[in-house]
């Protein structure tokens, strides 16, 4: 069974992944892409990493 979370203007439901809809040939939403998903966890990843560093510093200062 596929996802199918997000709708295309022509309210065509996607299936998660696709880069256009097969409806109306529209592209899709950048949401809707697998890479846009693991490019964000890894930004977010990555601001934790510098974060806790920070702090780390901060307190060997102290």
């Amino acid at each position: 069974m596929e996802l199918r979370l997000i709708r295309c203007k022509c309210n065509y439901k996607l299936r998660m992944g696709a880069g256009t809809c097969p409806y109306c040939f529209r592209a899709t939403p950048l949401y809707n892409r697998y890479w846009f998903w693991i490019a964000m966890i890894l930004g977010i990843a990555g601001l934790v990493t510098i974060v806790l560093a920070e702090r780390k510093v901060a307190a060997a200062l102290f």
